[in-house]
């Protein structure tokens, strides 16, 4: 059982303290992509490490059992599938042993199962809401080819502007929003909403939304949730900035979180969205290069590099856990 000990105690460490350990990492600002890819990491090695866990767990109580002798016995004389069906039910003599693994074969598979049912509903009702409010959306507005054929207007005072991804991806600008924009403004508000169209925000925001639903009695994953939707909008400007500028992208932002604005729906990715404030000081924030300044990026590539260690470390673990106990 040390290798299931081992990968437990794993998933919950990551479970619990990634998320303080991530939150005080300042390199994720500075490269979003990266921080994303830290968050979903962390997520996912926890939750690969678990369902390893369960299935070392079975597997080490059926060879401590000596269950699994008849099974490759009768296996082997038969030569077919039907010959070691037959034989599973026979070797289920070890007692309480044999019932440890049914049972922990049966949790690590079943919680398994409930959240591939659980994430997949989530991206379903998720695409499914897209689609309807793409449908209405080019219904009650007008298309905009000047500014893109997959720009619709919104007659509306609201200043809002956001995208939704779908069978045909949808950048939507409300007429409010075109009056407090320049022209320069309003090409980098769009070129945000494209980053996320181009990135496919909406695919990773859809299931960490789902991980966070499923699994919000952990720490690690209503963090990751949030942590990556604000990474994804910094990840957004970086793409805006570099084609049109820091200045006139926080300008956009300003102008569009100033008066009456609009709520874009929960499907959609808008740039007015996620702390509009720290997203603009961020983009016009000064590198520095004395020495202070690079004192503090690498104690920010030293933090990066010890949680792509932890989180790589699943792998590494799993490796060792297995051979240990057989040597």
């Amino acid at each position: 059982m040390t290798s299931a000990i081992c990968l437990g105690a794993y998933g919950l460490l990551v479970a619990v303290g990634a998320p303080r350990l991530l939150r005080r990492s300042a390199l994720a600002e500075r490269a979003p992509r990266l921080g994303v890819a830290l968050w979903l990491g962390a997520a996912l090695s926890v939750l690969l490490a678990w369902l390893a866990a369960a299935a070392m767990a079975g597997v080490h109580a059926l060879v401590a059992s000596g269950a699994w002798e008849p099974v490759a016995r009768d296996c082997l004389a038969g030569g077919h599938a039907a010959a070691c069906l037959g034989a599973i039910p026979a070797s289920w003599h070890a007692g309480s042993v044999g019932v440890l693994w049914a049972a922990v074969a049966a949790a690590g598979f079943g919680v398994f199962g409930y959240l591939s049912v659980s994430v997949g509903r989530a991206m379903h009702q998720v695409r499914r809401a897209r689609g309807k409010h793409v449908a209405a959306v080019r219904v009650v507005g007008r298309p905009a080819p000047a500014l893109g054929e997959d720009t619709i207007v919104l007659d509306t005072g609201d200043r809002a502007a956001y995208c939704v991804a779908g069978r045909r991806d949808t950048v939507v600008v409300t007429t409010g929003a075109l009056e407090s924009l320049s022209q320069a403004e309003l090409a980098a508000v769009l070129a945000h909403e494209r980053a996320h169209l181009t990135g496919r925000h909406h695919l990773l925001l859809s299931l960490m939304k789902a991980l966070g639903r499923t699994f919000s009695w952990l720490p690690l994953f209503p963090a990751a949730e949030r942590e990556v939707a604000r990474l994804c909008e910094m990840r957004a400007d970086d793409a805006a900035a570099r084609s049109h500028g820091e200045a006139t992208l926080v300008g956009a932002l300003l102008a569009m979180s100033e008066g009456k604005q609009g709520r874009h729906p929960s499907v959609a990715l808008g740039a007015s969205g996620y702390d509009v404030l720290a997203r603009a000081n961020r983009l016009l924030a000064p590198c520095g290069t004395g020495p202070e300044s690079r004192r503090g990026a690498l104690r920010r590539r030293m933090v990066a590099v010890a949680c792509m260690v932890a989180v790589a470390g699943t792998t590494v673990t799993v490796g060792a856990c297995t051979v240990l106990p057989l040597a």
